[in-house]
């Protein structure tokens, strides 16, 4: 008998500031996950947008309020542990003095430091995308 996988939906925000992206290491969650960065987010409730999620998780995880814009990507990633489909908005820093609850450590990075982190492995896709928009401007 097969054992049903969890499906999750998740939000990520891409945070750029003077040319540099916000990305945290998680402190918590599944082991496989823990010690990696991310781009701040979280799972999706019953009930909640993801603009809604977004803005909550940001304000739970990082303590900082933020202006959610257009929608960068989605796309779908197994884990041992969920299948999930992350979907990534850009927004702005707005307002918060940074305290972290579910990571170590937050970082501003160029997209050329990316390669010097570990990140968890669905956040690659947004690197890449990342990427392709620099290689246009």
């Amino acid at each position: 008998m097969a054992i049903e996988t969890k499906r999750i939906e998740v939000v990520a925000a891409v945070i750029n500031r003077d040319g540099k992206f916000l990305v945290a290491q998680r402190s918590t969650g599944d082991k496989s996950v823990q010690g990696l960065w991310e781009f701040p987010g979280g799972k999706i409730e019953p009930g909640e947008s993801p603009i809604e999620c977004l803005k909550r998780e940001l304000k739970e995880e990082l303590n900082i309020e933020a202006d959610i814009g257009e929608l960068l990507l989605k796309n779908n990633h197994d884990y041992n542990f969920a299948k999930i489909k992350l979907i990534t908005y850009r927004a702005e820093y707005l307002s918060g003095d940074f305290i972290l609850s579910d990571h170590s450590q937050i970082k501003w990075l160029e997209l050329a430091e990316f390669d010097q982190y570990e990140f968890v492995s669905a956040d690659y896709r947004i690197i890449e995308h990342l990427r392709s928009q620099d290689d246009r401007d």
